[in-house]
């Protein structure tokens, strides 16, 4: 019997195609990818990486078909960057374009439409390989020049860490910022249907608890009607999957709908704790 704490999962959701990318966590320092069908509910394996990959900078082309995640060495080695922002063909980790780095103040990105995404490249970020399939998008030369610590004092969001690109998506994918209690605490929140709000509290700093990211939300649902809020501590992720809600928790996908009650119909899609590392090949090059 094992005391390890159960894999810690985040989700990625195509917003044109009923594809997601799940990023699965555990150890500490594993990592691997899925492809999950929406439709299907079916779960496709992609590959697993020795190593961080920070899934709070981490996204999904609106059509499922490309992948973008910020990852750094489970070692750190003189053979090649010590950090990267990569585009792969989802669900897999090869790269087919490449960006190199030397520090995780920066990195990571999002996607902007099906074939352009921009890069929170940092001090030391370069190109190592780029890709016909999918551009980066570079930064307009005609741009007035502002220094870094005046567009960090203008900006809405932290611009460095997981906070500096995943609050951007979060809006991005029809989340609201509802309150920013501290520099490094949101709450933003999503309506389901007429009679529900599903919130999520973003903290960056000392996490809670044992396996859990530098990052991570706390959710809760209010019934808007009568004010009743439901508080789900063990939830690592949850959004809107049209007319069903999806979460994470204790290394589970689940799915469930509302009523007036609450939650109902709740039905585990997939179970990723009995998952070990396997050396998979992407199929290209």
């Amino acid at each position: 019997m094992t005391n390890l704490p159960p894999p810690r999962l985040h989700v990625l959701l195509a917003s044109q195609a009923p594809l997601g990318v799940v990023i699965r966590r555990g150890p500490s320092k594993q990592f691997c990818t899925l492809l999950w069908n929406r439709q299907t509910d079916t779960f496709t394996m992609g590959q697993w990486l020795k190593g961080r990959i920070y899934e709070h900078r981490s996204d999904l082309s609106p059509d499922g078909k490309h992948f973008l995640y910020f990852a750094m060495n489970a070692r750190r080695s003189h053979q090649g960057p010590t950090c990267w922002t990569a585009i792969s063909r989802a669900p897999y980790l090869r790269a087919i374009a490449l960006y190199g780095d030397e520090e995780t103040w920066f990195g990571g990105g999002r996607f902007l439409d099906n074939k352009t995404y921009y890069v929170n490249g940092g001090f030391f970020f370069h190109i190592l390989r780029e890709s016909k399939e999918v551009v980066m998008k570079k930064p307009d030369p005609k741009a007035p020049v502002i220094s870094l610590q005046e567009a960090m004092q203008n900006a809405k969001y932290p611009m460095t860490g997981d906070l500096g690109v995943y609050c951007h998506r979060l809006e991005r994918d029809a989340w609201s910022l509802a309150t920013r209690e501290t520099k490094n605490h949101f709450v933003f929140e999503k309506p389901f249907g007429r009679n529900w709000m599903l919130r999520s509290k973003v903290n960056q700093g000392s996490p809670k608890g044992a396996g859990k990211s530098s990052t991570w939300s706390e959710y809760s649902l209010e019934h808007l009607p009568t004010g009743t809020v439901q508080h789900f501590p063990d939830w690592d992720w949850a959004d809107v999957d049209r007319s069903r809600l999806v979460w994470a928790a204790k290394g589970q996908i689940w799915a469930g709908r509302l009523d007036d009650n609450g939650l109902k119909e709740e039905k585990m899609l997939h179970d990723f704790n009995d998952m070990r590392f396997e050396a998979i090949k992407a199929p290209y090059e």
